[in-house]
């Protein structure tokens, strides 16, 4: 079924089937939640720059930033960025005040363009008695030098002198990661479809070194692997983090939100789960839509384009729990509940791809989100 309209999506018509008086929870409220972080004050504030959503369409209307950048310089720095995808902070550590931040690629380019403010706005997010920001670029090196010639890059050290040298995480992209679910969906189905009297361990030890083969299990382990490389950098050492890929909507919210669950025991109770969804992958511009693949003929959407990044940390989150269980107030339940919504449509929380479109199309009244 391809919709015609917004409006023709399941998860509007089953909004007008439910009682009038229906009105989904309001769960994640931003200003509420960086009080909670503590990052309303201390070196830090809640920017209004992009209230209109005119500087960055794809981020929250409310951003935090260190308190001695104003909004100008945050301006232009967001020029100087990947779709204007500014450095922000979202996650503040309750004891030592190091902080996570997230952002795009600098737009550097193969003639090596330069950015004051940019340069400034990295080195105020360093942590008191911090010598040098940590940098972590999701990316493999050489995806991020092919990036310079489209215009994009990372940050070299002879410009940011705040900075210490870009560490990647060689995590790859979204077609490879699409390549590789494929083949692990195909491989469990053809082994499964097999009817024998095989017995189930017989089955497995068959089975893992196929799956060993798709590579599924290796994107994992790197995304897990750069989420265990913040929480060390932060938590044990009192260092801040910036934390980007290309467009810092992938990868960096599978990285920053996985190193804060890490960290935060709120993100692992049912209601501080939710938030950080909302914070993390909602708010900040994942694209839903288009990774899922909703209302392709409403969007110039390609099947290229599709990709199971959410899928990734959800399976990252189970990776988790599955090691500490009672560290977790839920469990396998809701993972399997949002990865069957994610492209159930019925509800309006992942049709859309930015906040800005959720608040245009009114979700929170429209559909049961």
């Amino acid at each position: 079924f391809a919709p015609e309209s917004y409006n023709d999506f399941f998860a509007f018509i089953y909004k007008k089937n439910l009682p009038p008086d229906y009105s989904p929870p309001i769960l994640y409220d931003p200003l509420t939640e960086y009080e909670r972080l503590g990052m309303t004050s201390q070196g830090l504030r809640v920017s209004e720059l992009n209230s209109e959503y005119k500087v960055c369409p794809s981020y929250p209307k409310l951003i935090v930033v260190p308190e001695n950048v104003s909004d100008s310089q945050l301006e232009i720095s967001s020029r100087f960025r990947t779709r204007g995808r500014l450095a922000a902070c979202v996650w503040r550590h309750p004891k030592n005040k190091a902080t996570i931040s997230r952002s795009s690629q600098p737009c550097y380019g193969i003639r090596g363009a330069q950015s004051a403010e940019d340069e400034n706005l990295l080195g105020a997010l360093r942590n008191e008695q911090q010598p040098l920001l940590n940098v972590l670029d999701s990316r493999p090196h050489t995806n991020a030098v092919a990036n310079s010639f489209r215009g994009g890059g990372y940050e070299k050290p002879n410009y940011y002198k705040d900075c210490k040298p870009v560490v990647f995480q060689n995590i790859e992209n979204i077609h490879e990661v699409r390549k590789s679910l494929n083949k692990f969906v195909n491989t469990c189905s053809s082994e499964w479809e097999n009817e024998t009297e095989e017995s189930l361990d017989v089955k497995l030890a068959r089975l893992m070194p196929l799956v060993e083969e798709t590579k599924w299990l290796d994107h994992i382990k790197l995304i897990l692997a750069s989420a265990h490389t913040v929480v060390q950098l932060v938590h044990h050492h009192a260092e801040s983090v910036l934390i980007h890929c290309s467009d810092g909507w992938d990868r960096t919210s599978q990285t920053v939100s996985l190193a804060e669950l890490m960290m935060d025991p709120y993100y692992r109770t049912l209601k501080g789960f939710l938030v950080l969804v909302e914070k993390d992958w909602l708010s900040f511009g994942h694209q839903f839509a288009r990774r899922t693949g909703h209302g392709t003929n409403l969007h110039d959407f390609k099947d290229t384009q599709r990709a199971p990044v959410f899928a990734q940390f959800l399976d990252s989150v189970w990776q988790i729990f599955n090691k500490f269980p009672t560290s977790f107030e839920f469990d396998s339940e809701l993972l399997k509940f949002l990865i069957s919504h994610l492209s159930s449509c019925l509800f309006g929380t992942f049709l859309f791809d930015t906040e800005q479109e959720r608040l245009h199309f009114n979700i929170s009244s429209t559909t049961a989100s």
